[in-house]
């Protein structure tokens, strides 16, 4: 009899830790900045209920992102680093009727890939001269400078990380040389012709 008693208690503590109240959080594994992303949050309770309380959870993130409802974050562009992909997190708390608290969290990450690249510079470089040209990204209408943190090519001339374009030397008599200049950051590419007399 004291075995079945001891089992029945083993049984009843096995159950209990099985459906032990806990919250979880849905949200896209990638967003584009400067785009809104919706998370919502997911109770499941002893019984193992699943329940949505998107709306009486209370959502923050680690980016102090604004919220345009319950979850409904803006993601904005943030101090931009060496990668091409910036990482954060999102909260949220629940308090349950019967009392019980529960929180959880959840990894997202921000895709840096703009819309467009625009080069700004000089279109003349006289030969075997320098030039300083700039690379602004934009996103959803909002732009940042780009210019040290992607790629720069050009078919002639040469370019350093930076921006700093030195040209090629033009032979006398032999005309106008136009050169390529691209940029790349993020898989997104943008190019700008420059002529070299």
């Amino acid at each position: 009899m004291l075995l079945k008693s001891i089992s029945f208690v083993l049984s009843l503590s096995l159950f209990s830790s099985l459906f032990a109240a806990s919250l979880n959080i849905e949200a896209p594994y990638m967003v584009r900045v400067e785009r809104e992303m919706q998370a919502r949050a997911f109770y499941t309770d002893d019984n193992g209920t699943r329940t949505d309380v998107t709306e009486q959870a209370r959502f923050s993130s680690s980016e102090s992102y604004p919220q345009y409802g319950q979850g409904r974050f803006l993601v904005r562009l943030p101090t931009f680093g060496y990668g091409t992909t910036h990482s954060f997190t999102v909260y949220a708390n629940f308090t349950a009727e019967d009392g019980t608290s529960v929180s959880a969290q959840a990894r997202v990450q921000a895709d840096l890939t703009p819309d467009y690249i625009n080069i700004s510079g000089p279109s003349y470089v006289a030969s075997r001269s320098s030039a300083m040209f700039r690379a602004t990204g934009y996103y959803n209408g909002r732009s940042t400078d780009l210019t040290n943190r992607g790629s720069w090519f050009a078919n002639y001339g040469n370019m350093s990380g930076s921006g700093f374009y030195w040209a090629p030397q033009v032979v006398p008599g032999r005309g106008t040389l136009y050169d390529s200049i691209r940029f790349n950051f993020a898989g997104r590419m943008s190019t700008y012709s420059v002529y070299v007399q």
